[in-house]
């Protein structure tokens, strides 16, 4: 009950934008930028309460729309994901049809660009060496409160662990220009 309030409250500020959009086309995209953002802000308080993803990671697969993360962070996805339903809403309205018109080339242009930025993303990951991060698991007892043995005991079976998983998959090891330590410090 609770997470339905949400898009309760959505949904009644949406009716309420539709009334006040009737006037002219500026009012119309209005609407559906509003309610883009308006769904976007509410996906933004939402996830102060309660934790879960919002609408934007949905999108993980089409590389050309997350780019847009880099610049806006995942709410910006979430915001263009929002924009897109609400300008295929509007298309069924004859009154909000042209309304649609300045999103799709909004959208179009993000895209556009997300598929130029992907682009030079994978030129650049082309010239990089393949490094394949190896997981270690100690299996140690939690130690919120570790004496000076117990460090040095993790400590030790880590190190042992990480050379083990060096030798076994040695490209999981950085290059010497890759490293971010001190020059002649141990990878």
């Amino acid at each position: 009950p609770v997470m339905s309030l949400w898009p309760a409250v959505w949904a009644y500020i949406t009716a309420w934008f539709i009334k006040k959009s009737e006037k002219n086309i500026l009012s119309m995209s209005l609407f559906v930028f509003g309610c883009a953002a308006l769904f976007t802000l509410i996906e933004w308080s939402r996830s102060r309460l309660f934790v879960w993803n919002d609408s934007g990671v949905t999108q993980w697969r089409n590389i050309p729309l997350i780019q847009l993360a880099a610049v806006t962070g995942s709410y910006g996805v979430n915001y263009i994901v929002a924009l897109t339903n609400t300008a295929i809403y509007s298309l069924f309205f004859k009154r909000l049809r042209y309304a649609a018109i300045l999103p799709a080339i909004m959208i179009a242009t993000i895209m556009i660009w997300g598929n130029h930025r992907a682009g030079l993303l994978d030129k650049n990951q082309k010239k990089q060496v393949v490094w394949k991060p190896v997981l270690i698991q100690g299996d140690l007892s939690q130690r919120r409160h570790a004496t000076l043995e117990q460090a040095t005991e993790a400590l030790d079976i880590y190190g042992t662990l990480s050379l083990q998983a060096l030798k076994k998959y040695p490209e999981s090891r950085l290059r010497e220009s890759n490293r971010r330590g001190p020059p002649g410090a141990p990878d």
